[in-house]
């Protein structure tokens, strides 16, 4: 079944998201799996994505990395995310492309959008240690 341009748009979003997300979090110092894992957190909405893993989703996820010719972790990744996108259809009666927009808007970090202000620079009053004061302590 062909997918509307609506979903294939919520899509391709969705998959910008993770990859600016990943390669953000990465410069933030984290690994890609690590970075990968965060995102999964905030797909669950903080649940341990782990956690929710069953017995049965890792036959699933060992049957879809070979069928797809994928690594474990990914296909079990989709899976976690794949769980979450029938629940949101299920439990809160979203379209396909809602449910989309709603796992979008979970991957990504709300940037501000102003600069708050720098804290006013703190009075000095005790004197300021310089050598020689440091020297007498």
């Amino acid at each position: 079944m062909a997918q509307s341009p609506e979903h294939e748009t919520a899509l391709n979003d969705f998959k910008a998201a993770n990859i600016s997300e990943i390669r953000m979090l990465c410069d933030r110092g984290l690994s890609r799996s690590s970075a990968i894992s965060k995102i999964l957190e905030r797909i669950c909405e903080s649940k341990d994505p782990a956690q929710v893993v069953q017995e049965s989703d890792m036959t699933e996820a060992a049957a879809l990395a070979h069928r797809l010719g994928m690594a474990a972790d990914d296909a079990l990744n989709t899976l976690i995310v794949q769980r979450e996108y029938r629940k949101l259809k299920a439990n809160r009666g979203l379209s396909d492309v809602e449910a989309v927009v709603e796992l979008t808007r979970r991957v990504r970090v709300e940037v501000p959008t102003h600069t708050p202000p720098a804290p006013a620079p703190a009075l000095a009053t005790a004197p300021v240690a310089t050598a020689t004061t440091a020297a007498a302590v």
